[in-house]
């Protein structure tokens, strides 16, 4: 599952937004920018907390009255629950979990540079947008995949799920090739990993031709997989590091819809932590075990074999690495 990684003094900054959003929205009668909130402190009560607190500032904590703070609420409740949620004494000058969520100050001036698709918010945050708009249910679009932009949150590894991928691929190359870029965008010091799971058969010289043209987007890692007999219920569907993502024609170029479930955002903790990410994390355990149990080959209609199986290099997405240990 996704960790939270936050600086210390972002802390202070969380409450005094808080302070000052409740003291003028309430005023205003708005409540969108409180709701707002609601949905990040429902996030930090949700998953693991990695944080610079040192041991000392814990224990003040500790002794202190829990009402003294929202963040004191919930450090709190990260301390006193049973999975040991709450991780200190961390080094926050790198981002080295690219599936993670990021709350730092300016101060971190590399990271902002290279942030390289993850999910990043600074003091710059005013509690007026936390990926709300990534939340997109049914949107009609018409096949121009540079519509979706704006909707597209953070984003640096991705699993597409499409049993016809490669065919007609010569007609929908462009459209591919433009879709994959779209999720690029963010990413410049590492590799984008890519890994797709469709029908294989008789298609070898197609998905050879297919790696060299994705590859030449640049700083790329791609593997493809037979996607299986029984895959059809999750055919058309694509994840990344924050959501998880179903679209009618992805490659055609032809009027369809997009859905999109941005992992993090909900007004109940109950719900993104047993419905948003367990789910997802379901999803990707199932997926993780079709690439753990393919084989090298698979015998076409004609009696010839075919690979399986093909990547630019020996790796593993690392969507994959969201999944427990003990899972």
């Amino acid at each position: 599952m996704n960790e939270v990684y936050i600086d210390k003094d972002y802390f202070k900054f969380l409450d005094g937004l808080i302070y000052s959003i409740n003291k003028i929205d309430i005023l205003s009668n708005d409540r969108s920018r409180i709701t707002i909130l609601i949905q990040i402190i429902n996030l930090l009560s949700t998953l693991n907390i990695n944080t610079n607190l040192s041991y000392e500032e814990v224990d003040s904590i500790r002794n202190r009255n829990i009402d003294d703070s929202i963040t004191d609420r919930f450090l709190f409740m990260a301390m006193k629950d049973e999975t040991n949620r709450l991780k200190i004494g961390k080094d926050l000058t790198q981002i080295k979990d690219f599936n993670a969520f990021y709350f730092l100050n300016s101060s971190y001036k590399n990271i902002s540079k290279t942030k390289n698709g993850v999910a990043l918010l600074n003091e710059h945050f005013k509690g007026d947008e936390f990926y709300g708009q990534c939340n997109i249910e049914n949107y009609t679009f018409s096949g121009d995949v540079n519509e979706l932009k704006t909707l597209i949150p953070p984003t640096n590894a991705m699993i597409i799920c499409d049993n016809y991928f490669f065919e007609n691929y010569k007609k929908r190359k462009k459209s591919i090739s433009d879709f994959v870029k779209l999720f690029k965008a963010g990413v410049s010091s590492i590799p984008f990993e890519l890994t797709i799971f469709s029908k294989l058969e008789d298609k070898r010289n197609i998905i050879v031709d297919a790696m060299k043209e994705i590859c030449e987007i640049g700083n790329m890692q791609i593997q493809i997989f037979e996607a299986g007999r029984d895959q059809k219920y999750r055919d058309r569907k694509i994840y990344t590091n924050y959501t998880s993502i179903s679209i009618g024609h992805p490659f055609d170029s032809k009027e369809t819809y997009f859905t999109q479930n941005f992992l993090a955002v909900d007004n109940d903790r109950q719900r993104i932590r047993e419905i948003n990410f367990k789910k997802f994390i379901m999803h990707l355990m199932e997926l993780k075990s079709l690439v753990n149990s393919s084989r090298s080959f698979l015998i076409t209609s004609n009696g010839e074999r075919e690979l399986i199986k093909y990547e630019t290099n020996d790796f593993t997405n690392r969507l994959f690495g969201m999944i427990p240990p003990s899972e």
